[in-house]
């Protein structure tokens, strides 16, 4: 069973942030694969961005760093770094395609956080997402035997929906770091003197970037209006963390149960 929503599409995330990288007013450059290795205030007051080959100095700095917030000195001990996974197989036939009976081009996303994300992508993929894990180094915290296990829990949720395709292969399994706080807070605002972010997703990276990003530009440019006045309302500081181990053991803890409790959906 799923709720229809009208006028709902499917956003390629990629091809967006390709597409608005190109397309970018001439007064903003976009700077890639220059990681920003330090952050700090000079004499006068303005912040060092410095990079491995150079350095820009601002008066003002904002961040949309999500989970990597932490690295450069905010919100730390508040953001836990979990990371999801999905896979996805090959292109289906026009046979294959008609034992699905649906068309291409549609999403299913559980009502249950810890649930399966369904989808068919336009060149006639299907894609199953779920699965969570702790990842305190980020992506070194996983290895090709935790993606392996995580193909083979996946493979088991498309046979569940779609046994007469068992003989569909997965071409790809792969995952992405998010952050999510302990009370499920997004922070927005001012981070020091002259530093902003939007940080702390919770898990609606696409939505909650494109809407605060939008904001937070409104709030350092002095701005006024009810969305901006509405986002300040509903958002907060995150949760303090409690130290390791006791933090790894209580996030191992609650995924497992949150998977429990959404085995119907899994």
């Amino acid at each position: 069973r799923a709720i229809f929503t009208p006028g709902c599409y499917l956003m390629q995330p990629a091809a967006l942030v390709r597409g608005l990288g190109a397309s970018l007013p001439d007064n903003v450059e976009v700077l890639e694969e220059s990681p920003i290795q330090r952050l700090e205030k000079d004499a006068g007051g303005n912040w060092i961005l410095q990079g491995k080959e150079g350095l820009i100095r601002t008066p003002k700095v904002l961040l949309g760093t999500s989970i990597f917030t932490q690295e450069f000195g905010y919100l730390r001990n508040r953001l836990l770094p979990v990371m999801t996974f999905a896979s996805w197989t090959r292109p289906l036939s026009d046979e294959e395609m008609a034992t699905v009976g649906a068309q291409a081009d549609w999403g299913l996303t559980p009502a249950d956080h810890a649930g399966t994300t369904v989808r068919m992508t336009r060149d006639r993929r299907l894609i199953i997402r779920n699965t969570y894990k702790h990842v305190p180094r980020y992506g070194r915290s996983i290895n090709d035997a935790t993606r392996l296990k995580v193909r083979e829990d996946h493979h088991a949720a498309f046979l569940a929906r779609y046994p007469q395709l068992a003989h569909v292969p997965f071409t790809h399994t792969w995952g992405g770091v998010y952050a999510i706080s302990r009370n499920f807070t997004n922070f927005f605002g001012q981070l020091d003197d002259g530093v902003f972010a939007t940080a702390c997703d919770n898990g609606v990276g696409a939505a909650w970037g494109t809407i605060s990003g939008t904001l937070l530009a409104d709030k350092v440019l002095g701005a006024d209006s009810q969305r901006l006045d509405d986002i300040e309302t509903v958002t907060g500081m995150p949760s303090r963390n409690p130290p390791e181990p006791f933090l790894g053991l209580g996030v191992r803890s609650r995924i497992r149960w949150a998977a429990w409790n959404s085995r119907s959906e899994l």
